[in-house]
């Protein structure tokens, strides 16, 4: 249904890092198999886990992956972003 009108990306959350990446896969799955490419997942999304994430998306029929890494990539003290850690991210190859 969500394909029919219109949907082209699905958010799932909370997903708890790459603590549960079977029913991610599962939900992946679930939204290709209805027509809709884009998975978004969010929560708990760090530097140390988003390749695995991402390529359980991938595994599983997702076209675009756009993970939400959120506060995992802003210092807790200063609430700035790290930007050491947005290079980070940027130089990753999947």
């Amino acid at each position: 249904m969500l394909a029919e009108i219109g949907v082209d990306s699905v958010k799932f959350y909370p997903i708890d890092g790459d603590q549960r990446l079977d029913e991610v896969a599962e939900m992946v799955k679930a939204a290709t198999g209805a027509g809709i490419k884009v998975f978004e997942p969010t929560g708990g999304i760090t530097l140390e886990n988003v390749e695995r994430i991402v390529q359980t998306c991938l595994e599983n029929g997702a076209q675009i992956v756009i993970p939400h890494l959120y506060t995992s990539l802003v210092d807790k003290d200063s609430g700035e972003t790290r930007i050491g850690d947005i290079e980070r991210l940027i130089s990753m190859e999947w």
